[in-house]
């Protein structure tokens, strides 16, 4: 099973050489998975209670549009740029309190369209080596092995 984002610039039977059909695939913005989502809970329980799926990957992409809207200061209402619906602010809420209570450095090269307004002109981005991926998912450990490769 493969819970990917909702981008559909590039298929999952192109990433992974899978023919039509053969693959069990669900998709949202951002690639999210928490306990609140009913959509991807049923998605999850039918795949394993009626497929007998093993195996769900939760996948990630760089430039993913969905966190680098999460991670920018959210626009107020009527505000030049508030241009996501309710639905989508209430939808990546979780991705943005995970990055503004996070510690970590962002992966800066995920999110180019953010970086003019985001980074204080004094402040270079930090050495490549030092990055950590923003979490994009919130993964409860259940029957399924989980895993998220980041493409």
């Amino acid at each position: 099973m493969l819970l990917d984002c909702s981008d559909t610039r590039v298929g999952e039977q192109s990433i992974f050489s899978a023919k039509p059909k053969t693959m069990f695939t669900t998709g949202n913005i951002a690639s999210q998975c928490n306990e609140t989502d009913l959509s991807s809970k049923s998605v999850l329980s039918y795949a394993v209670s009626m497929l007998g799926v093993k195996h769900a990957i939760v996948m990630g992409h760089y430039g993913c549009g969905g966190v680098g809207a999460a991670i920018m200061r959210k626009p107020c209402e009527g505000e030049e740029g508030d241009t996501l619906s309710g639905a989508v602010q209430s939808w990546i809420r979780p991705i943005r309190a995970i990055y503004q209570n996070s510690r970590r450095y962002v992966c800066f090269f995920l999110i180019p369209f953010v970086l003019p307004s985001f980074l204080p002109p004094t402040l270079a981005p930090p050495d490549p080596q030092f990055l950590i991926p923003i979490p994009r998912t919130l993964i409860q450990p259940g029957s399924v092995n989980m895993s998220m490769p980041l493409i």
